[in-house]
């Protein structure tokens, strides 16, 4: 009788430890997405192996929505989470995206996973690490299958139609990680086809709550894939009686499947990209369009490719035409026409005119509305004069903002000749001039509340005739961005330049307004925020009055860590319970894992800007009751037994 009560104590507690292990299985419910959480991997192939006994091995299918259900997960148990998925566009057969060993607790604690899917970025480069732009035409009633386009594993991710001048990147989404087959074509030809790699060093994957998002963003950056094609820029001279010449090329191939146009400089211009072939260049007279020379290239970026006019087609001259007020003052911008061939006057009011023939020909130059016109009998090379009868004009001109508001500067206006005006000493919203010659003028601002200065040259003397003269400074509001992508809120931020500072604060969408900033400046850019953190940049600022502001992870420094120690008591149920305990360090989380007796004292140093943001007991509470009431039960039993025996 005694035995049978001691077996039937040893029943119920099995039967108790058994209902306790049932009880800690649970379903796990998750979402399988691509690596950047936009687009859910339908039907999806879930492998999940239990890491101490690899035979059992289940599999499961994900809904046309992304999610999984996987039942029977024990938080303590560890186990391998492989997922299997095959993309509909790129690719061929089902391809292993995720592979990882977890914790049955985190398993269950993920509702979201994302896969080794991605959205990946192809940008073909030229041989010397310039962007491949569309540029080149296609000849007039040729046909090609492809003419420019990017194609990853046969599927055309971008197909130009010229003319373009834009970069040939283009975007892959919902690519598996592995290799696969790139073809890149332009101006006809396949400069790129081989195997590019698209995925990360390991199959961890990616899930929200549980991994550092600092590391996923890092990950991101590996995903922009530069691939070098078979074409680059060269240098192209065209030369006459050994100088440099500006005038007309056709570019081609042999077959003549491209052709682009250019003007050639009297100095090694750059040619756009082209193909790495042979190439026929023909110089064309761009006065009448004749042939003058033909020539052949190899491009090859560290080489001049040079065509020489043979002497037998000229006699060519250089004429130069210098244009100037009544007064002698040279015109900047002055627009002047050869037998209808225009060219604008540089800063000494002279446009030149390279290979010109003997003879009569027509010579026009125009600054506004005043034109003068004349014939020159061209002889050998020489220096034309043609003065403008251009009237002074009155000045009564407002100054403003950028963004349109009155401004006050200091103001000085320096002409030829001496001729000076200013404002007088003292800062004004007005420039009242009676009489301003023609001629090019220096403008010097100074704003009275920072001292900062801009010079400007006014090529044309009637621009200072108008209205209003906007003063390169305005309300500018800058968004800054981590890594183009998470707001930078409540952060402090100083713009610096010339020893003059700017502070303001970022709202929630890290928005920050700047009143009265001087504009086309390269500023010292200083950011702190999150109690600790600061970046220290550079910032060129045009003349836009909203910016978007991309602030790199890898360029932010952390909190410097001050060391304190923080004691608690943790009380656990049985001496196997493992005590874990998160400190957050801004993004940053430090993790201490202890086996505790039924009664701790443990010690964790960490910052002093921590906090306690999780703690859990990792063995199932559920569990360690029943074992305890089993032991219980078991020890009452023993007591018992003894008791029955006497």
């Amino acid at each position: 009788m005694r035995w049978r009560v001691v077996i039937g104590f040893v029943v119920l507690a099995m039967m108790l430890l058994e209902l306790a292990h049932a009880a800690a299985q649970s379903e796990a419910r998750i979402m399988l997405k691509d690596f950047e959480g936009v687009k859910p991997l339908a039907g999806a192939k879930v492998v999940v192996i239990d890491a101490a006994n690899p035979a059992d091995r289940r599999e499961y299918h994900a809904s046309d929505d992304g999610v999984v259900v996987i039942p029977g997960i024990r938080a303590a148990a560890r186990y391998v989470l492989e997922v299997y998925w095959e993309g509909s566009r790129f690719a061929a057969g089902s391809a292993l995206v995720l592979r990882r060993e977890m914790w049955g607790g985190e398993l269950l604690a993920a509702e979201e996973v994302r896969a080794h899917v991605f959205k990946a970025s192809i940008m073909p480069v030229t041989a010397s690490g310039g962007e491949l732009a569309l540029l080149a035409n296609p000849v007039k009633g040729k046909v090609f299958e492809r003419f420019a386009g990017i194609y990853l594993d046969g599927v055309e991710l971008v197909r130009g139609e010229p003319p373009q001048f834009t970069p040939m990147s283009a975007e892959a989404e919902m690519v598996p990680q592995g290799a696969h087959r790139l073809e890149v074509w332009w101006a006809g030809y396949k400069v790129y086809d081989g195997e590019i790699y698209v995925g990360l060093d390991h199959l961890r994957g990616y899930i929200p709550g549980i991994d550092d998002p600092d590391h996923y963003r890092e990950e991101l950056k590996k995903l922009k894939i530069r691939v070098t094609t078979n074409t680059t820029e060269f240098r192209l001279l065209v030369t006459y009686m050994g100088e440099g010449v500006r005038t007309a090329v056709r570019i081609m191939d042999e077959g003549e499947r491209f052709i682009i146009s250019y003007l050639t400089r009297p100095y090694p211009v750059w040619i756009a990209p082209v193909p790495i072939v042979p190439l026929k260049l023909r110089i064309v007279y761009h006065y009448t369009w004749e042939e003058l020379a033909e020539g052949s290239c190899m491009p090859d970026p560290e080489k001049v490719c040079e065509v020489v006019i043979p002497p037998e087609k000229g006699p060519f001259y250089t004429i130069r035409v210098r244009v100037t007020s009544r007064e002698g003052a040279p015109l900047m911008g002055a627009r002047v026409e050869l037998d209808g061939w225009g060219e604008r006057t540089n800063d000494e009011g002279v446009a030149t005119f390279y290979l010109v023939r003997p003879g009569r020909h027509s010579l026009k130059a125009s600054f506004g509305e005043v034109v003068a016109e004349r014939a020159i009998e061209v002889r050998g090379p020489e220096e034309v004069a043609i003065a403008l009868d251009l009237k002074p004009v009155r000045v009564d001109m407002q100054f403003v903002t950028w963004d349109h508001k009155p401004c006050e500067v200091y103001w000085v206006l320096e002409g030829s000749g001496g001729l000076r005006f200013d404002s007088g000493g003292r800062p004004s919203s007005r420039m009242v001039i009676e009489s301003l010659p023609a001629g090019k003028y220096t403008l010097r601002l100074r704003l009275p509340e920072t001292g900062l200065e801009y010079v400007m040259v006014v090529a044309n003397y009637l621009d200072l005739a108008k209205d209003k003269f906007p003063v390169p400074i305005g309300d500018v509001r800058m968004r800054f961005l981590l890594d183009g992508v998470e707001p930078i809120a409540n952060a402090a931020v100083k713009l610096t330049t010339d020893g003059v500072s700017f502070n303001s604060t970022t709202d929630g969408l890290g928005e920050a307004l700047f009143e009265r900033l001087p504009l086309y400046r390269t500023y010292d850019v200083e950011l702190s925020w999150g109690g600790g953190y600061s970046y220290a940049g550079k910032l060129n600022l045009g003349f836009d009055l909203e910016r978007t502001v991309n602030i790199p992870s890898d360029e932010v420094r952390k909190p410097v860590a001050v060391t304190v120690t923080k004691t608690e008591r943790e009380t656990a149920w049985t001496t196997i319970a493992q005590v874990v305990v998160e400190y957050r360090i801004s993004t940053e989380t430090v993790t201490t894992t202890e086996r505790s007796a039924i009664t701790t004292t443990k010690t964790v140093t960490t910052t002093e800007t921590a906090e306690v943001v999780a703690k859990r007991v990792t063995v199932p509470i559920i569990p360690i009751m029943a074992a305890a009431i089993a032991a219980a039960i078991i020890a009452s039993a023993a007591i018992a037994a003894r008791r029955w025996a006497r």
